[in-house]
């Protein structure tokens, strides 16, 4: 009967993903393992998981920290980037163009056109044949 040990400790994997700021293939490199399993301990743990939540929100607030640094710096890239997403709300989106609108229109109109022929071609060969639009005889 096979044991099934663990090779690590929660408390070991926190510092990895601690000192590699929440970077889970550098954590699984540094302990000398496989992604997966840093990713199984996140799943079992809920320490490692919260240690990971932590480090993660850490480095995202550093990001958000530099990002406002280049807005009030004037940096328009930065500006544009931080209304688009944070500033969606108050109507600030991309616009994208669609250059197939008009083609589109083109083609439904055309569809349109070949339905009322075909319906127009049936409705005399029901004519012809005597029947009325629901298929019965005059």
């Amino acid at each position: 009967m096979a044991i099934n040990r663990q090779r690590y400790t929660a408390k070991q994997v926190i510092q990895a993903l601690k000192v590699t700021r929440g970077m889970v293939y550098m954590a699984a490199e540094r302990l000398g393992c496989d992604p997966k399993t840093v990713y199984n301990y996140i799943d079992r743990y809920p320490s490692v998981k919260e240690a990971l939540d932590d480090t993660t929100g850490r480095s995202l607030d550093m990001s958000e920290t530099m990002l406002m640094q280049q807005i009030m710096k004037g940096n328009i890239v930065a500006i544009k980037y931080h209304l688009s997403t944070k500033g969606k709300h108050r109507g600030y989106t991309a616009e994208i163009e669609v250059g197939v609108t008009h083609r589109m229109d083109d083609e439904i109109s055309q569809a349109r056109e070949a339905l009322s022929d075909i319906l127009a071609v049936t409705g005399e060969r029901l004519k012809n044949a005597g029947l009325n639009g629901d298929g019965q005889a005059y």
